[in-house]
């Protein structure tokens, strides 16, 4: 599953990378998702090794010819008696497939969150443009409401002018 996974979280990394859009997200963040779930399932496998490894009447319960030969009749210093060494050294040999694995797929989610980190910051930068647009139009919508303003006191100003002189020369007429 490794072998299936790996190449699609680099070839997601580079998309991501190159140009993003929805399709490209959603295949980022299901590849994480699966990283993320073989990762856990590695994880769980090497501790379940490491144990079997420790466990010394594991390992020779194992030596599957010594239990075969005695046919269910033997006892616990019978067991620990039991050669395990092959057993031993197959197990140690996967264990080592298993550290491998874990290993690429430890690279693989570090290229997912690096890729990760790349939309975010371009996502942030997109927004900070969006806000630095949106001040813009604030400041200019700022600007025109204050001109419209002067230009209306500038017409109520002319009116009362207008109006005064209008009353003081009706005033002075009639006198």
């Amino acid at each position: 599953e490794l072998q299936r996974i790996a190449p699609s979280a680099t070839s997601t990394v580079s998309e991501v990378v190159s140009a993003t859009s929805g399709a490209t997200l959603e295949k980022l963040r299901q590849s994480k998702n699966v990283t993320a779930r073989l990762m856990h399932r590695m994880k769980r496998l090497h501790k379940a090794m490491h144990d079997t490894l420790d466990d010394d009447k594991d390992m020779s319960m194992m030596n599957l010819t010594s239990l075969h030969r005695m046919q269910r009749r033997y006892t616990e210093d019978q067991i620990n008696e039991w050669e395990s060494g092959p057993v031993e050294i197959l197990l140690e040999h996967y264990l080592e497939r298993v550290d491998y694995a874990l290993e690429q797929i430890e690279i693989s989610r570090n290229d997912l969150l690096s890729a990760e980190s790349s939309v975010m910051l371009r996502l942030d930068t997109a927004r900070n443009n969006l806000l630095r647009v949106e001040l813009m139009v604030t400041a200019i919508t700022a600007v025109g409401a204050m001109g419209s303003f002067l230009y209306t006191m500038d017409m109520f100003f002319i009116f009362v002018y207008k109006f005064a002189t209008y009353y003081r020369y009706r005033k002075h007429t009639y006198i």
